[in-house]
């Protein structure tokens, strides 16, 4: 754990199945009290420790473990952790549905929500054989996202229209809606080398597998994703020409020492605003080389995230969120 300076202060567990240790950690939360909660599916367990770092307990983890998730950890203002996991774990993985599980700061199961669905249907690619199956989305095509208010609700789009719904738990569902947005083209190239790193990688896996969905679309969806912030407010990620970071020769160069093709364009970070009562704050500049995967944290002005220095080396980064006419 790191001080808001960035000054270690101090380490939570190690590595074990032992009381206070963790197989495979997935997920981090901090309770109102100040108590850390750190999701280890591996052990089957969420582990309880101080704001010191002492390990206090383990709560049995609601979904029996073994299932990892990139979902966040989320913690409400009421005290409630709320897990990520699937509704039904028989369906393959092109059928999937999330469900939100709520824990008490006993550990004890006292709620369940449903992750946002939406009436569409999305534009998918299928592999299967033997005992294995997969599925990945068409690129820069619609897809359902969605985040976890820290005020207890959901809030989730498709992002073919510029649309949030905030589904409150005791009121009508909130719709957040802007028009106008000019439609962001997709470059021939990234098209391109989207579907050549999807295919290569299937082929890896179901070896003659070949294209069988929809081809990549001309135009991008207006949103990309979206999240909610330690205060309530949600950011919406929309999208923006793609850019080329590297030369031909290096990705070319990447690619052979890689063994698989290189994304040479990337798409630069552009933020929309709203208050969680759905007014629009802004837009908001994001840095170069800043990233929401994964999610950044963001509690009053200040902003935590994970990019990437010269050498591609992780490292968590904090800015300062500043109006217009502020000096940084």
């Amino acid at each position: 754990a790191y001080g808001p300076g960035g000054r270690h202060r101090l380490d939570v567990g190690r590595e074990g199945g032992g009381p206070g240790e963790y197989a495979n950690p997935d997920g981090i939360a901090v309770l109102p009290d100040g108590r850390l909660l750190v999701r280890d599916p591996g052990n089957a367990r969420i582990s309880v420790y101080s704001s010191d770092g002492v390990y206090l307990e383990a709560w049995d983890h609601p979904t029996g473990g073994g299932f990892n998730t990139d979902a966040t950890f989320w913690v409400d203002t009421a005290g409630t952790a709320w897990v990520s996991t699937l509704a039904d774990f028989g369906k393959p993985p092109w059928e999937w549905e999330f469900i939100l599980i709520g824990v008490d700061s006993t550990g004890a199961v006292i709620d369940t929500v449903p992750a946002p669905t939406f009436a569409y249907e999305p534009a998918r690619l299928t592999a299967s054989r033997e005992n294995s199956s997969s599925v990945r989305r068409v690129p820069f095509t619609a897809q359902t996202v969605w985040s976890f208010s820290p005020f207890g609700y959901t809030v989730g789009a498709v992002t073919d229209r510029y649309a949030v719904h905030l589904f409150r738990r005791d009121a009508p569902v909130l719709r957040i809606e802007r028009a106008g947005a000019e439609p962001v083209p997709v470059l021939p190239e990234e098209a391109a080398e989207r579907r050549a790193r999807i295919t290569a990688g299937l082929q890896r896996q179901y070896g003659s597998w070949r294209w069988n969905g929809p081809d990549v679309p001309a135009t991008k969806p207006p949103l990309r994703d979206l999240f909610v912030d330690d205060d309530g407010r949600i950011w919406v990620v929309v999208s923006r020409p793609g850019r080329a970071v590297m030369t031909e020769a290096e990705a070319e160069a990447e690619a052979a020492r890689s063994g698989r093709p290189t994304l040479r364009f990337e798409e630069p970070v552009a933020l929309e605003v709203f208050d969680r009562e759905g007014r629009f704050l802004g837009p908001v500049r994001a840095p170069s080389g800043f990233r929401v995967d994964p999610r950044p944290v963001i509690r009053g002005q200040d902003v935590w995230a994970v990019v990437r220095d010269e050498l591609g080396v992780p490292q968590v980064v904090r800015y300062r969120l500043v109006g217009a006419n502020e000096s940084p």
